[in-house]
């Protein structure tokens, strides 16, 4: 599965500069990538409705690994005892630490650090990657699952949202966005690929769906579906 190569520099400049384009708000696409306000919305409310019945009964302490701007963060925050976020992007540490100055929510703690490269803290119950895998190679995605695995509990729960492919991988190596001004970089593996690479660190799938319903103008490419995974230490 190594046959594609995401280069973690461009994908760190896409990010910093897309995180200067936009003033922070809620639904700015700071995070989500979607430009069209409407939509956005739409998006927010939808992805809201299924992440809360994929969080039901859970607490503890949760990792977001790649936290973004504090999207999910924050709005997960209430039902955990704390909030581990991880994020590296200065643009969205700044848009980050904003919401924090201005949040009733005194149990979020933000580790500014490449997932890569995190010391694992060890009381983590919930991992959430959002919007995380596509930007990261085989061999970084089995390390850090391997890593959570020697460092957090033995029950962990990991809550993946991201893009996937539809029916072989899809590699986006520099294609220019119109939708974002700017060249992308993201490598999209299928529902199989992220069942056996969680597999092989120990991990089993408990449930996953599509984020939107078949038809739904929030689908808007071809190659690829948003999906989350529920995965469950054996």
């Amino acid at each position: 599965m190594t046959k594609y190569h995401i280069d973690k520099d461009k994908v760190g400049e896409f990010w910093r500069n897309h995180s200067t384009k936009f003033q922070l708000n809620e639904n700015s696409g700071l995070s989500n990538l979607e430009m069209d306000e409407e939509l956005g919305q739409l998006k927010l409310k939808e992805e809201r409705r299924v992440i809360n019945q994929y969080f039901k009964n859970l607490n503890g302490c949760m990792l977001d690994l790649g936290a973004g701007s504090g999207e999910w963060s924050f709005f997960l925050a209430k039902q955990f005892s704390k909030v581990i976020a991880v994020e590296k992007t200065e643009g969205m540490i700044e848009a980050f630490n904003k919401k924090l100055v201005g949040s009733k929510s005194k149990n979020i703690e933000l580790i500014e650090s490449d997932v890569t490269s995190l010391d694992i803290p060890e009381d983590v119950d919930v991992v959430f990657m959002s919007g995380l895998c596509i930007y990261i190679n085989d061999l970084d995605l089995e390390k850090l699952l391997s890593d959570l695995v020697s460092n957090c509990k033995s029950q962990l729960e990991i809550i993946v949202r991201d893009g996937t492919a539809l029916t072989k991988r899809h590699f986006i190596d520099g294609e220019y966005s119109e939708a974002l001004d700017a060249s992308y970089y993201a490598l999209y593996r299928t529902r199989e690929e992220y069942i056996r690479l969680f597999r092989d660190q120990g991990f089993y799938l408990k449930k996953d769906q599509d984020m939107f319903e078949e038809g739904s103008k929030l689908n808007k490419w071809k190659e690829t579906r948003l999906r989350i995974y529920k995965f469950i230490k054996e």
